[in-house]
């Protein structure tokens, strides 16, 4: 899921700069409802935290989370009109909101055409199998083994290994990526747990490269 846009802004409402297809008025009303619901709520921490604001809903039902991902400062999960934006403080009264739609958008079914070519693909997998020796048109195994079979076996050796450790890597990335949906859905709020996810990786990598960025400039008007 990509981002819906991005803006930069003070916790005033005033706009820095922006990426959004939506009218100014609008754009301008929303930064400042993001900058107020930022400086109302958002919850400092040395070990970061996300607080989930909907403006439905009482302020006594708003749940903070840990995040991870953000640092070492408050910020909010802010959700109005089916979008929903990840708000993170990237220098004093400086602050990035990544927005994107608040649900996931229904996969269409797959086509004929695709399936014909999905369909194509899986013969020739079945036809030449990865860990089969191909055959030539002599009839001869286009994969030779060696008389000693040393290279291939070292070969194989390694290749089990970079396959055991991509199984390990992909364990802890499922064991990670579930811990932090279950810590996105204790935020009790409408949205997929796995948009706020995407919302904010986006903005923990954005808002990193953009406050280094800021740290050069006199000014964040100069941005």
């Amino acid at each position: 899921m990509g981002c819906h846009s991005c803006r930069v802004f003070g916790t005033n409402g005033a706009i820095f700069a922006y990426a959004s297809s939506l009218p100014s008025r609008q754009l301008r009303n929303l930064t400042a409802t993001y900058g107020a619901a930022y400086t109302a709520y958002a919850k400092n921490a040395s070990s970061g935290n996300l607080t989930g604001v909907n403006p439905a809903s009482h302020p006594s039902s708003y749940v903070t989370a840990q995040s991870v991902s953000l640092g070492d400062v408050g910020s909010i999960v802010f959700e109005l009109d089916e979008l929903v934006a990840v708000v993170t403080r990237i220098a004093d009264r400086v602050l990035l909101a990544a927005v994107g739609p608040s649900k996931l958008e229904p996969e269409g079914e797959t086509g004929p055409s695709n399936g014909a070519q999905n369909g194509s693909l899986n013969a020739s997998a079945d036809e030449f199998p990865l860990h089969e020796p191909r055959t030539g048109a002599n009839g001869t195994s286009t994969n030779q083994t060696p008389t000693n079979g040393t290279p291939n076996s070292i070969s194989r050796t390694h290749s089990e290994a970079n396959m055991q450790s991509d199984a390990q890597l992909e364990t802890q990335y499922e064991i990670d990526r579930s811990n932090d949906l279950a810590r996105l859905a204790s935020l009790n709020l409408s949205s997929s747990p796995s948009i706020l996810l995407a919302l904010e990786s986006k903005s923990a990598a954005l808002g990193k490269f953009l406050s280094q960025k800021l740290e050069d400039l006199e000014s964040p008007e100069d941005f």
